[in-house]
């Protein structure tokens, strides 16, 4: 419990939707989409926009707001911009009143548990969004603006380490890409001619869970639920998961296993087809209907490792949201005979095996990279935790 005071929202702050219309916009202008935007909230670039270019209208934002991504697959994506521009309407800037820092509640917006009660209050069959309304109605601690500065410096800090660490394995990853790149070249212009067969030549089915009710009460057994958020990052995060009802009964082929390679088959067209493999698992979390596995067929012509890198492909990404259905405004989902029916090329099973050991040899070596990331990820989800219970400084 928080020893300061709470305070709504909506009364510390404006939620201001100042709308710009197309032909209102000057050539030259910012423009920020989600896609813009990482998860944690870093602004990864942002377009330039001429007068009328765009067809819908847009919201203006400047340096004093925080940005704040009301759909529900983005509700992590809350950033600072230190530049004026004009933003999609799936964007809320958050104009900060004279007792309210910006960092502070950036950083209290982006905390996991406010972006899963900001998940529960959302509203929409397709792709669900926090409606101002509701925002307005968070309830905020609000400490002396001095103490919110020292809270937002600190978590500064822990946010830079944390990133740091984020950078070194992506690193590894671009050094993977690369040496995939080498032995088999780009899939799409196949320049070694490897022989091309639909995906279910070597891959016999997709294993999937069921939509299980999430619960805030722990099962006896200790099962918990994926969340689609396990795997969009790239990398298979086990904690990103829930409990359900203890009624549930699971089947073994439910639970995730170590050398699984999972993929979303139902997400934005950004994250549909996301991938990960299951370096190592607890044995206890369990596959929801969104993620599945795949099971490959008795022929042995793909490595797990090989396909996990096709997958992660432009190639592959753009056959796989072709195949999709979903209008561009809603959640795509693909099914499992169009998923299967996605060329690719079929390399000798001996190369995909030697691409497996030097990617296995560089997760060994980048294991201390991958504890550190953890490290860091847990100090600052702690930090955030005392920080906006009041215990930071006792």
């Amino acid at each position: 419990m928080s020893r300061w005071k709470q305070a709504r929202l909506g009364a510390i702050a404006k939620l201001e939707r100042s709308v710009v219309l197309p032909n209102a916009i000057s050539s030259g202008t910012a423009y920020l989409g989600l896609e813009h935007i990482e998860n944690g909230g870093k602004i990864l670039q942002h377009a330039t926009v001429q007068n009328g270019e765009l067809a819908s209208a847009k919201f203006s934002f400047s340096p004093n707001h925080v940005l704040y991504g009301k759909l529900r697959p983005y509700l992590a994506k809350i950033a600072l911009p230190d530049f004026s521009g004009i933003c999609s309407t799936d964007i809320l800037p958050i104009l900060p009143g004279s007792k309210l820092d910006r960092r502070f509640l950036c950083y209290y917006l982006r905390q996991p548990s406010v972006v899963d009660y900001a998940n529960s209050r959302t509203a929409g069959a397709n792709l669900p969004r926090l409606a101002p309304t509701a925002l307005a109605d968070f309830e905020i601690p609000l400490p002396p603006l001095e103490e919110q500065k020292r809270i937002a410096d600190i978590l500064d800090k822990a946010d830079a380490i944390r990133r740091k660490r984020q950078e070194a394995l992506q690193l590894t990853d671009e050094f993977l890409r690369s040496v995939f790149l080498e032995m088999f070249g780009d899939p799409e212009s196949n320049p070694y001619t490897w022989p091309v067969k639909e995906l279910g030549f070597g891959v016999a089915e997709f294993q999937g869970g069921r939509n299980m009710m999430p619960t805030n009460t722990s099962r006896t057994d200790g099962l918990r639920v994926l969340k689609v958020s396990a795997v969009t990052g790239g990398e298979y995060k086990s904690h990103e998961s829930k409990s359900f009802e203890q009624s549930e009964v699971i089947p073994d082929d439910f639970l995730v296993r170590a050398d699984d390679l999972l993929i979303s088959r139902a997400n934005t067209a950004e994250l549909v087809g996301a991938v990960a493999y299951v370096w190592e698992t607890t044995g206890r979390e369990v596959l929801p209907d969104k993620l599945w596995r795949f099971v490959w067929d008795k022929n042995n012509s793909l490595d797990s490792m090989y396909m996990l890198h096709i997958a992660r492909s432009s190639y592959f990404r753009s056959q796989l949201v072709q195949r999709a259905t979903g209008s561009s405004g809603s959640m795509k989902n693909i099914g499992k005979a169009k998923m299967l029916e996605i060329p690719i090329p079929y390399p000798p099973l001996e190369l995909q095996l030697r691409f497996s050991k030097i990617a296995q040899k560089v997760r060994a070596t980048s294991k201390n990279a991958v504890l550190s990331n953890d490290q860091a990820a847990s100090l600052f989800a702690s930090l955030q935790q005392r920080a906006f219970s009041g215990e930071l400084f006792q």
